[in-house]
């Protein structure tokens, strides 16, 4: 099955990069705007309301109104039109319309919330809507010779100005962002190489370092502390394993080496019974001569039942001991398990000594002691039978007891040359 490809950490890098940038960007450029659009609006708050208190500082004296003041109100409202533009309101103090001029307004609402807010005087009333059908709105009241409240003056203009300078700004913004957007992935695309360099890097060294090679290091130059931590842990990793992989080289060639050259046959096995270690002798022992059995299940080295039997009494973890003939041979076997620290059975070893010369020497020792006891038996019975014989009465007859003598002497003589041959051929046989 194929490996599935992951991106790479210069995406990732990139990637974090990018967003972390877009982030602040956008906040940056909606707080930026926010704040202009207030002080925008503020500003044209502001100004529509010095407008409106001009305006109503030259409608006052008109105040209460009259038949000839009005033609002087019209006057006043068309200079003032001509002077800054706009459309404007001016009521009495029961809200009707005395006088108004405008291209184009505020909705109705609008104007008798600022007629109404224009009365109250304190605080100024000064709204602005920064949308493209939005106005900026004021009113001022009108006072009378005894500061009596005779009227409202209400102006308004369009916002197409400051949504003009807020457009620019946001224009500009934007530029902004797409220019940091760019500069921002060079950036993070440059930093990521770096650190997928270094990081590719450690990777090969690693690599290199599962296939045996432990000379491997890693730079440490102009790299951040991080990855300079990293890079120094690492090679001083690869010096530790390179001298732990050395050491265990070395046991292992000794381990190998004793084995090779142990008179008993040696042959380890894993968990399942798999052989993993196995010595000349075990190859004679078994008949395995001219097989590579390592890495082969125990089922396929041998279909000897004891000696199988023995092995799978052992990885289930009990100790044995059996002598069994093997072909010309007659071997002693001793199967161990090899206990795990978690208490079970890691694998077996099985020990099998050739004590072919024993079983002989021992047989032959058997034999000899039965030949030996038959052989005595005839002159010891003999000698036994005489000295009863003698002593029942037979040695009061000299002629009986001489010729007893005799016999007792020859029989004597010739148990003396049973066991002179039987500790000769003893002494041969060992």
């Amino acid at each position: 099955m194929a490996r599935r490809r992951r991106a790479s950490i210069r995406l990732w890098q990139t990637a974090l990069f990018i967003v972390v940038i877009v982030v602040a960007i956008l906040i940056l450029s909606g707080s930026l705007s926010a704040g202009l659009k207030g002080t925008l609006t503020r500003m044209a708050q502001d100004t529509e309301l010095r407008n409106a208190s001009a305006l109503s500082r030259r409608l006052e004296p008109e105040f209460p109104v009259t038949v000839e003041s009005m033609d002087r109100v019209r006057q006043v409202i068309a200079e003032y039109r001509g002077v800054y533009g706009g459309g404007i309101w001016v009521y009495d103090r029961d809200g009707t319309l005395l006088e108004s001029a405008f291209d184009a307004g505020p909705p109705d609402a609008a104007l008798e919330a600022a007629r109404i807010g224009g009365l109250a005087e304190n605080p100024p009333y000064s709204r602005a809507d920064l949308r493209p059908d939005g106005w900026v709105i004021a009113a001022r009241p009108l006072h009378g010779p005894a500061e009596s409240r005779e009227g409202v003056v209400v102006t308004s203009s369009s916002v197409a100005e400051p949504l003009r300078i807020l457009a620019a700004v946001r224009s500009r913004l934007w530029i902004t962002f797409w220019v940091s957007l760019g500069i921002a992935g060079l950036l993070g695309f440059g930093f990521s190489q770096l650190i997928t360099r270094r990081i590719r890097a450690m990777s090969d060294a690693a690599a290199a370092i599962a296939g045996g090679d432990f000379a491997q290091r890693l730079p440490t130059g102009f790299i951040p502390d991080e990855v300079y931590d990293l890079a120094e842990s690492y090679n001083s990793m690869a010096m530790k394993l390179g001298e732990a992989f050395g050491a265990i080289q070395e046991s292992q060639r000794q381990i190998a080496a004793v084995v090779e050259s142990m008179a008993e046959g040696v042959v380890a096995f894993d968990s399942e019974g798999i052989v993993r270690v196995i010595n000349p002798e075990a190859v004679r022992l078994l008949g395995l001569t001219g097989r590579d059995v390592e890495g082969t299940p125990a089922d396929e080295v041998t279909d000897e039942p004891a000696v199988l039997e023995m092995v799978h009494c052992a990885l289930s973890g009990d100790s044995s001991s059996k002598t069994i003939p093997l072909g010309q041979c007659v071997v002693l076997m001793h199967g161990t398990p090899l206990p795990d620290p978690a208490g079970g059975v890691d694998g077996a070893v099985l020990l099998l000594a050739d004590v072919t010369e024993r079983h002989r020497v021992e047989d032959a020792q058997r034999r000899f002691i039965a030949d030996a006891s038959h052989e005595m038996r005839t002159p010891i019975a003999a000698l036994t039978g005489m000295l009863e014989l003698l002593e029942d009465g037979a040695k009061e007859d000299p002629e009986v007891r001489d010729d007893f003598i005799h016999t007792m002497q020859v029989e004597s003589d010739r148990l003396g040359r049973l066991v002179a041959s039987a500790l000769s051929q003893n002494a041969n046989e060992s």
